[in-house]
């Protein structure tokens, strides 16, 4: 992408003497390991100007306060050596240019000092006198050159776009009268600072990797430079999302208003991309277990996963915490507070339920844990009442999709619904895809049973042609048993379950009997528009089952 100016541009008068009133020293030291940089604004000494010291003289100024204009007022030709980041004033005295190649001069001639001092420290030391010249290097080591540059600057210029030098060079600041100012920024922070002075002067950026974008937009916003910070914004937004850059931004963080406004568009495009990428969440499941909390947080929140069923979410999150942070008190920690409302447990089964009872990040906890699960049930039992603030509703895709279970007491009869959406349909009739779907098991008169519909395809051309519904049992110890079953669908106009199948079987360990072609009906008539079948986008199920003995 080649850059795009938007505004009116001033590259002739970068760096130029004729278009200048001032110069910049830009001083690059090498940044502390014990003081990281930080991405706000530099914090700095009483005796050092700085983006708040300035903000405070300005204030004071305005207020014509000159007792505290005089405090913060340095020596002429006073330099401060502050920390990496800071702002510092230096010679107040006119700069010619054949001055400013003399200091250049000399930073090389230090640089060059220093170089020598190194290889005569690798000589030394292969000659086995590293004993007697260790103290000499040291004190070099211990004098850290600073690699120094300078630009010619329009002070009227630079304000117009920037608040910071705006309360810098006007307002009768004492800034406004000087010639040389000196910024001392750390190597990481030399190119940003670099591209948004050049961006004031031509309104494109040369650097349009992601990474440089976002380190450019942290500069913009050091300096406030707010048509900066939207053209950043704007470039990041339209550059290629990759899964390295999506975790670079939605791992970034920050309490700043005007970088969470020009950063929420981004974040949110970098969850919406590892949503869609993770989409199949037990494809990707041992990829998605080496993901940082951001991306989890994106991809748990999504409606449109593909999981085996929602107790499959809850587990994979309480594996997730385990292995990321073997600390016991920090996983419990992060499950607790970060993990556990992004599992939608009102679409968790009745089994499912009673194992999350015994879940082992929350056993502190069983208070919260029998809230959530008398909340789930409630929904279960009513999906009209009240519901729990901050949770989500929404079903996913699940492959095993979910039952509502009805025991008939003290008659030996049970009744199981399940719903089929038409993106549950669609997906099992693609070439290429499992062409069935199981029901979560559910247990009856001491055994366990599961609903499977399957979708029949043509031998010949792969196309769908009808759907069947089959009643099953996995449980290989289970002993046999004798059920009455009945398979019936909801039908329009009137919406009632009207029945289907009728049939009684012995039921064995891993028998499904049912029908393949439970509608009658081609597929395209079963799922195309208009269909007497398919009821608020979905297709409704109801199995009956009763023992014999009843």
């Amino acid at each position: 992408m080649a850059p795009v100016s938007r505004r009116p541009c001033f590259r002739f008068a970068f760096d130029s003497a004729l278009f200048s009133d001032k110069t910049l020293r830009l001083e690059v030291v090498s940044a502390d390991p014990d003081l990281p940089v930080s991405r706000k604004r530099p914090r700095a000494r009483d005796d050092v100007t700085s983006p708040d010291t300035v903000k405070k003289r300005q204030e004071a100024y305005e207020r014509r306060d000159e007792s505290s204009l005089e405090e913060s007022d340095e020596p002429v030709g006073y330099t401060s050596k502050g920390p990496a980041g800071v702002i510092v004033i230096g010679n107040t005295n006119p700069v010619k240019p054949n001055n400013i190649e003399a200091n250049d001069t000399d930073d090389d001639r230090l640089a060059d000092f220093s170089r020598h001092a190194r290889k005569a420290y690798v000589r030394l030391q292969e000659e086995g006198k590293i004993d007697n010249a260790g103290k000499g290097l040291d004190n070099v080591q211990k004098t850290p050159v600073p690699q120094v540059q300078h630009i010619r600057v329009s002070a009227m210029l630079l304000a117009s776009e920037s608040q910071f030098f705006h309360k810098l060079f006007t307002n009768g600041m004492k800034e406004s009268n000087q010639n040389v100012i000196e910024l001392q920024v750390s190597e990481a922070e030399l190119e940003p600072v670099l591209e948004i002075i050049k961006f004031i002067y031509n309104g494109e950026f040369s650097k349009l990797d992601p990474k440089s974008l976002l380190a450019t937009l942290l500069a913009a916003d050091k300096y406030e430079v707010t048509t900066a910070i939207s053209e950043c914004g704007e470039l990041l937004l339209n550059s290629e999302m990759t899964l390295g850059t999506a975790r670079m931004y939605l791992d970034f963080t920050t309490t700043n208003s005007v970088l969470s406004e020009a950063l929420g568009p981004l974040k949110s495009a970098a969850g919406d991309f590892v949503a869609l990428k993770f989409k199949d969440v037990v494809q990707h499941e041992n990829e998605l277990l080496q993901m940082p909390l951001s991306v989890i947080r994106c991809v748990f929140l999504s409606s449109e996963l593909i999981v085996p069923s929602e107790y499959h979410v809850y587990n994979f999150l309480l594996k997730w915490a385990s292995e990321n942070y073997p600390d016991p008190s920090h996983s419990r920690d992060v499950f607790c507070n970060e993990l556990i409302h992004l599992v939608r447990f009102m679409h968790v089964s009745l089994d499912g339920l009673r194992q999350f009872f015994e879940c082992p990040l929350m056993a502190d906890d069983r208070k919260r844990v029998m809230t959530i699960i008398m909340n789930a049930l409630l929904f279960k039992d009513d999906n009209t009442c009240s519901r729990v603030c901050n949770w989500n509703y929404d079903p996913r895709v699940y492959l095993t999709k979910p039952v509502k279970v009805s025991i008939l007491h003290p008659y030996a009869e049970a009744i199981a619904y399940m719903d089929l959406t038409l993106d549950d349909c669609y997906r099992i009739s693609k070439p290429g895809n499992t062409s069935r779907i199981n029901s979560e098991v559910f247990t009856f008169y001491g055994h366990t049973f599961f609903m499977r519909v399957v979708c029949r395809m043509d031998p010949a051309s792969s196309a769908p042609m009808a759907l069947g519904l089959f009643l099953g049992t996995n449980h290989l110890r289970q002993t046999p048993v004798n059920l009455n079953v009945n398979f019936a669908v909801r039908q329009r106009p009137s919406g009632d379950f009207f029945n289907k199948l009728r049939f009684n079987r012995g039921f064995t360990n891993g028998n499904t009997y049912g029908m393949a072609d439970l509608f009658s009906c081609p597929w395209a008539q079963l799922v195309g528009d208009g269909s007497m079948y398919v009821i608020d986008g979905r297709i409704h199920i109801r199995v009956k089952v009763k023992t014999g003995a009843g």
